[in-house]
């Protein structure tokens, strides 16, 4: 079985058995503010690597989970990663709450301060104007607009450790914008997999091949206002 073969094969597999990340507005698991892909290759291998950051409705933390496809063994295939992780529990169940101001967080060992004012949110359209306080919503979204998106993913020395790659591994791309496909598509009524997508088959193309640019050619969907814009969840 060729390269393209076998990560098509494991990517789609892992759709099948709902491990595959798709595009969420709160639609079950999840809001999702933004995402990456990264193409590795190694002498022992090629991966392609799918990094969320997301609001997790069960768990009421904002959080970074990443999803590694590869050729070679790796010690896991996902989970949250060891960068920003925010408790946004309420402060009914005994969690901090959140008001407006500004929040202190720490993404991969860097410190930042988000503003988190009405007004600005309300016009951003990530708040509406209604709320008496802030949705985790609208700080994951504030979130994902003030880090900068080298801090926001981890950096390649994280994401080796986290999946137990190989010890000459390098990432050969970093793609922030692409169409992917949403959580309804792969698990809804259409029940698509993601080889159905150009720009999915194009990444695992580049990486096989050790290119430094996949070929997208599709319109990209991986940003909030592309995918949930005016879809806001009460809390």
């Amino acid at each position: 079985m060729g390269c393209d073969e076998q990560l098509l094969k494991r990517i789609d597999g892992a759709a099948e058995d709902f491990n595959f990340p798709g595009w969420e507005c709160g639609d079950v698991n999840a809001v999702v503010g933004a995402m990456r892909a990264s193409g590795f290759d190694s002498a022992a291998g090629k991966a392609l690597v799918f990094e969320v950051f997301e609001y997790s409705l069960q768990e009421s933390f904002i959080q970074g989970v990443a999803f590694c496809f590869a050729t070679f063994e790796t010690t896991k295939w996902g989970g949250p990663t060891d960068g920003l992780r925010l408790d946004v529990s309420s402060a009914d169940v005994g969690g901090p709450g959140l008001t407006f101001g500004e929040i202190k967080v720490e993404s991969n060992g860097r410190a930042f301060s988000v503003p988190i004012e009405k007004e600005d949110l309300a016009k951003k359209g990530y708040l509406s104007d209604e709320a008496a306080s802030p949705t985790a919503q609208a700080v994951l979204l504030k979130i994902c607009e003030t880090i900068p998106k080298e801090w926001l993913f981890c950096p390649d020395e994280v994401l080796k450790k986290e999946f137990g790659m190989p010890d000459d591994v390098r990432r050969i791309f970093v793609v922030d914008e692409w169409e992917h496909p949403s959580y309804m598509q792969l698990y809804g009524d259409e029940e698509m997999r993601p080889s159905d997508f150009p720009d999915i088959r194009s990444m695992v193309e580049a990486v096989c091949q050790g290119l430094e640019r996949p070929n997208l050619t599709q319109t990209p969907n991986t940003s909030w206002q592309q995918q949930c814009e005016g879809e806001l969840i009460d809390e």
